[in-house]
């Protein structure tokens, strides 16, 4: 069989293979094709398929033994903090799975305080970045096609996420956000079908948040960071997460 592995042809083997699991095709415990078989559906070498399910084996999504197979591991093992492997749930990941809502869960319990430090912390840059996307959410609304120099509300609205963890002027954080697009990515996408109150109330939720923060005001910030999350919830249907949020706003010390 000729061999296709370049770089380029590896690469959309792997983005199927991710596909077909983060689908949900193959639930934890199931059993891959063989390689042979994997071989001769891709039209690639045998080395470019180990090399392919080596990857997956490294971020816990699967498992080899020899004799037994290449087995789908339980989803706690699948390294969902790495960039990659939040791409791929942004992706590919269906909404059966945990993994959209496991990581609006761990934003909920992190966001609100990661706010707070940006209103302290933001430099001018720092509030460029979020009144630049700000903009673009209000530009999008107002032209009716939720599209601002080509790129939709909600693209905007990621970066306006992005920049306020930058904003932090945390190392961490700053790195922190690029895995973290995907769980912005996830509960952003619902705004292609918010009603025109919705949307409205969203760009209204921001532009409180970034008042905030160009007050310096820890405190207020805290506040519109959870009244976003909480819209949020309710886009993903994960209400259960609201007292946590409120919780929060209790314990928070500023």
């Amino acid at each position: 069989m000729a061999d296709k592995g370049s770089s380029d042809r590896k690469s959309q083997v792997l983005e199927s293979l991710a596909h077909t699991l983060f689908s949900g095709e193959l639930k934890p415990g199931e059993v891959l094709p063989k390689e042979v078989e994997l071989c001769e559906h891709h039209g690639v070498s045998r080395s470019t398929i180990r090399s392919c399910l080596g990857e997956l084996v490294s971020f816990g999504i699967i498992s080899r033994t020899s004799g037994h197979g290449t087995h789908v591991q339980p989803y706690e093992e699948w390294m969902i903090l790495s960039s990659t492997v939040a791409n791929w749930v942004a992706e590919y990941s269906s909404s059966d799975l945990p993994f959209a809502r496991e990581l609006y869960r761990f934003r909920a319990t992190t966001e609100p305080y990661v706010c707070a430090e940006a209103a302290l912390k933001a430099r001018a840059a720092d509030l460029a970045r979020i009144e630049t996307a700000w903009e673009g959410m209000l530009r999008a609304h107002e032209n009716g096609s939720m599209m601002h120099k080509g790129r939709h509300f909600g693209e905007w609205d990621i970066d306006l996420h992005v920049a306020l963890y930058h904003a932090s002027q945390s190392l961490i954080w700053q790195q922190f956000s690029k895995t973290l697009r995907a769980a912005f990515f996830s509960s952003i996408r619902q705004t292609t079908t918010r009603a025109e109150s919705d949307i409205v109330g969203s760009i209204e939720l921001h532009r409180v948040f970034l008042e905030a923060v160009r007050l310096r005001d820890a405190a207020a910030a805290f506040q519109a960071s959870c009244d976003i999350l909480r819209r949020s919830a309710e886009d993903l249907g994960d209400m259960a997460t609201v007292p946590t949020i409120g919780a929060m706003k209790h314990r928070a010390v500023l």
